[in-house]
């Protein structure tokens, strides 16, 4: 649930739907998410600083995708 929520919402700011300041609220939600979800706390930790390390490219706008559909 909570990486489905995050992917949304990089998306998103992908997009311009959301403010590239936007980034830290995702992946504090994302946090939030696991916690409710039950999720052990060493797991939540190193989940949150990957995002927070790694993701960074994956919400800048400057490499959206191309939006493909199926003929």
């Amino acid at each position: 649930r909570a990486s489905l929520i995050h992917d949304a919402l990089y998306q998103m700011r992908r997009t311009r739907l959301l403010p590239t300041s936007f980034r830290d609220e995702a992946d504090a939600i994302m946090r939030r998410i696991c916690i409710e979800d039950g999720m052990p706390w060493w797991r939540i930790w190193y989940t949150y600083h990957a995002v927070r390390m790694f993701a960074g490219n994956a919400a800048d706008p400057a490499n959206a995708k191309t939006v493909l559909t199926a003929p």
